[in-house]
């Protein structure tokens, strides 16, 4: 199927309606460490990703600083590696097939050998194009994104909410203390060596759409993902990995004319900050 220009421009135009709510600023009281002398932590911004620290991820930078970690973009040497949203090359501009990995093989090797040896992780792929775009760098964590947009009615749509009451938040020193978190749609994801953080329910499906904006028109097709996760952690080697299948969650954002909050600003995001710093701390 050919996709005019004007179509991608569209598509493009509804992303960047999505805009960093710079003035949110959660409070954090009990800093983990002096400022400044925590782990670095590493924003990749060289696959052109989405969220950047300067960009969608500001609010994330913003905020693990307070926490005392050094955050900036990927480069050389950080303890932890944030990948969010990474496009490759040719879909940058373009969310329809066919698709491009963002990593070659030999970099997503790099990336898995990293890792083994006692790296960190934070992978975040969101819903269609960015699953096909990670399956590469993903498979090298024996982890399969569906290339859609999850949805799950139990949970409730853009926010939502996986709780310890609905099933869908599961116990692990990441999740300690935390009855809720909240999602903004995103995708869907297998992962039989991690452990599970948030899964989808009975009724869940993802739903793969054939041209730009797809999501607010009629899918091509609709895959059943009962039980599959939507955030995961894992050991691998000496290191560690968590996959999360929604970026927004740990941004603060404006989205649309209207400015609705998205992110950790949303109302029934309350937890998200804490399980933000609880993810950073055991990775």
């Amino acid at each position: 199927m050919r996709i005019t220009r004007r179509a991608a421009l569209a598509s493009m135009a509804a992303c960047a309606q999505q805009v960093p709510d710079r003035e949110f600023d959660p409070p954090l009281l009990d800093p983990k460490f002096a400022a400044g002398k925590g782990p670095v932590i590493g924003i990749d911004d060289r696959h052109h990703n989405f969220h950047t620290v300067d960009g969608g991820y500001s609010t994330f930078a913003r905020f693990l600083r307070k926490d005392g970690y050094v955050v900036r973009a990927a480069g050389a040497q950080q303890n932890i590696l944030v990948i969010a949203n990474a496009l490759s090359k040719e879909n940058a501009r373009r969310w329809t097939a066919p698709y491009s990995p963002a990593f070659s093989d030999g970099e997503a090797q790099e990336i898995a050998a990293w890792v083994k040896q006692g790296g960190s992780l934070l992978l975040v792929v969101d819903h269609q194009p960015f699953p096909a775009c990670n399956n590469t760098l993903a498979a090298k964590f024996n982890v399969q994104f569906h290339n859609g947009y999850a949805s799950d009615p139990e949970r409730g749509r853009s926010p939502s909410v996986f709780s310890m009451s609905n099933g869908g938040l599961r116990p692990h020193s990441v999740t300690a203390g935390i009855d809720s978190v909240a999602t903004f749609t995103g995708s869907a994801f297998q992962a039989p060596d991690a452990a599970a953080l948030l899964v989808f329910g009975a009724q869940a499906v993802s739903s793969t759409f054939d041209r730009p904006g797809g999501a607010r028109g009629k899918a091509a097709s609709i895959t059943p993902v009962a039980g599959w996760l939507h955030g995961a952690a894992l050991e691998f080697g000496r290191g560690r990995v968590v996959v999360s299948g929604e970026a927004a969650m740990f941004s603060a954002q404006r989205t649309g004319a209207e400015k609705a909050p998205m992110g950790m600003n949303h109302p029934a995001a309350a937890n998200n900050a804490r399980y933000l710093r609880q993810v950073m701390g055991w990775l």
